[in-house]
């Protein structure tokens, strides 16, 4: 294991051996660095090593999404599941042996779960806690974060643009239509890459929030949106990849997923009462003689995220895609997006490349 870590670890409380082990959705390729391995064939071999040590309780620290949680459930040995990554209060007893919950997102809410030892199976009590300003805080704890705010503070607050129109970020609008501003950061992104069109997932942009008409925009602004660290990349593909691309992204507006598709230099019209996999009505993407209807065998570059060229939000279909600009050569999307919004007064709007179909 890199750096030493334990694949799992035990920790007592009182005469129980409370066993640990974390579990992640599965993405992207194997190579030299890291080998990906299927996360119900980990989950098993970590309850064995843990029984093994003596383990009478086993949690699954889980960061995957409900359906792989609820898989997750199914592996014989584990007592209970706490995951994240729906951003969705939820807990599950109905998929298999073990429970699940999950947390919403940017510490809105915590768990406390308790478990009761005293019967001849663990009784457990679930209570979801909202973070509010009405909770007590650590002094301790308050005084190092005021340290490291004050210097974050100082460097984000510097304001690098405007908007005067209204940017909607939010999550939810984010993952399930177009917005103004998942189309100004993908017309950025298709312009820096010189690409026919862009793609990113909703999921990628994370301020879930609006931001006022006629209002700054700082360096923190910026982080806000794009906070990870994700290199661009540029590929290459046809017609067919592109359609398995955006099929895979409304095929699940109704979980609210990550995977929605953004994107820029294309017109697309879906219609969500259709089976997921058939909800693509028409593509059109742009040439330099105007849009055109994308056939099987249309090529095009494509400006998008290592995130995506790797498998995230189970794009498995982009994994493998030849590269025109590799991850090694790529730039980080929130510096891109930074410099080409700096000294700028922007206002995006709608302009229908995607259109539901009702």
């Amino acid at each position: 294991m890199p750096f030493n870590a334990p694949e799992n670890i035990i920790h007592m409380y009182g005469k129980q051996k409370i066993g640990l082990f974390g579990v992640l959705l599965q993405f992207g390729p194997t190579n030299k660095s890291i080998e990906i391995l299927d996360p119900y064939e980990v989950a098993a071999v970590q309850v064995q090593s843990l029984k093994a040590q003596g383990a009478t309780f086993i949690i699954a620290l889980s960061h995957m999404a409900a359906a792989d949680n609820c898989e997750l459930a199914k592996v014989r040995g584990i007592d209970l599941i706490v995951s994240g990554h729906d951003h969705q209060v939820k807990m599950s007893k109905d998929c298999g042996d073990a429970a699940y919950v999950t947390a919403s997102q940017d510490w809105q809410d915590i768990w406390h779960i308790r478990v009761n030892f005293n019967f001849t199976k663990p009784v457990f009590q679930y209570n979801s806690i909202p973070i509010t300003a009405d909770l007590p805080t650590d002094p301790d704890m308050d005084a190092m974060i005021k340290s490291y705010e004050d210097q974050i503070k100082k460097e984000y607050s510097v304001v690098i643009a405007r908007t005067t129109a209204e940017l909607e970020g939010r999550a939810s609008e984010m993952r399930s239509r177009e917005t103004n501003l998942g189309n100004f950061i993908c017309d950025e992104m298709r312009a820096f890459g010189n690409t026919t069109i862009s793609y990113f997932n909703g999921g990628s942009i994370r301020c879930n929030k609006i931001y006022p008409a006629n209002s700054d925009l700082t360096k923190g602004s910026i982080v806000d949106m794009m906070p990870f660290s994700n290199k661009y990349t540029v590929v290459s593909l046809n017609g067919t990849i592109l359609m398995q691309m955006l099929e895979h992204g409304v095929s699940k507006v109704d979980e609210n997923s990550g995977r929605f598709p953004i994107f820029s230099g294309l017109r697309v019209v879906y219609n969500l009462d259709k089976p997921a996999g058939s909800r693509i009505i028409s593509v059109q993407f742009q040439t330099p003689n105007g849009y055109a209807d994308l056939q099987a065998n249309s090529t095009m570059t494509v400006m998008t995220s290592t995130f995506l060229t790797f498998g995230g939000d189970d794009y498995s279909m982009m994994v493998g895609l030849p590269f025109v600009v590799t991850p090694e050569e790529g730039v980080d999307l929130q510096m891109i997006l930074m410099q080409r919004v700096t000294g700028r007064t922007i206002s995006p709007t709608l302009d229908g490349r995607m259109t539901l179909q009702k």
